[in-house]
């Protein structure tokens, strides 16, 4: 997350959807702060900061397709990018980000060479998808839209009353070593509807009926066990970085 104290922006680092090219961006060219942590969600910035009135910041975080953010993460895997599923230093303990659970489907994906349907079909099997964007959807007053990236960061700088010093620059992005399979509608219903209707995601037009009852409910109670695990992790991965408030 960071934050723009003069102009009164915040930016959530939403994983997997180009958060650390405009983090980058917003601290080395607009004078923001990183707060908390990368990835630190709302819910968890209210708790730590009492005092703090979120309603006077303009909350920007960015959208995208999830079947596309797990092929990211499901190369990611296959690659070991940067090292993170085998170095220590990134482990979610020691102030990373790269929890046990992921690191042990890591070494699943590597023992079993699995392609993209195959992750799919044996990660979510039972637990519906979900991500921060969950978390965080009451709260953000702006959503940039991956496939409109420079739109978007260009329109938040606006809003912020912020002039834009230069196009928002790649990095960090996935080495992917192949192509993503087309992901049947009927796995797409089964896996991602209930985030997709819950977060009510562009492009997915889905209601309850179409993705089952049970489904949805499954996803909702989901819901709250991830929400309580996301709010430890914040806390874990706070102690790295110094808050702009602090």
């Amino acid at each position: 997350m960071v934050i723009n104290k003069k102009y009164k922006l915040l930016f959530i680092g939403i994983p997997y959807s180009a958060s650390s090219a405009i983090i980058k961006e917003l601290i080395e060219n607009y004078n923001s702060e990183p707060l908390l942590h990368k990835h630190a969600n709302i819910p968890y910035l209210i708790k730590i900061f009492k005092g703090l009135d979120i309603n006077q910041f303009h909350i920007t975080a960015v959208q995208r397709d999830p079947v596309d953010i797990v092929f990211s993460v499901f190369n990611k895997l296959k690659t070991n990018a940067n090292g993170v599923y085998t170095d220590r230093k990134y482990f979610l303990e020691n102030g990373g980000h790269v929890s046990k659970k992921a690191r042990r489907t890591f070494h699943q994906v590597k023992k079993n060479n699995w392609d993209f349907l195959e992750y799919l079909k044996n990660v979510y099997s039972f637990i519906p998808y979900d991500s921060y964007i969950s978390e965080n959807r009451n709260y953000v007053n702006q959503w940039i839209y991956f496939d409109e990236l420079n739109k978007g960061f260009s329109e938040m700088l606006k809003k912020a009353g912020i002039d834009q010093k230069r196009k928002l620059p790649l990095y960090n992005p996935t080495n992917k070593i192949e192509g993503k399979s087309d992901v049947p509608e009927k796995l797409i219903k089964i896996i991602f509807g209930p985030f997709l209707i819950y977060n009510k995601i562009k492009n997915y037009n889905y209601s309850i009926s179409d993705i089952g009852y049970i489904n949805y409910f499954k996803f909702l109670f989901f819901r709250r066990i991830r929400a309580y695990k996301w709010k430890k992790s914040d806390r874990i991965s706070s102690g790295k970085i110094r808050s702009a408030y602090d």
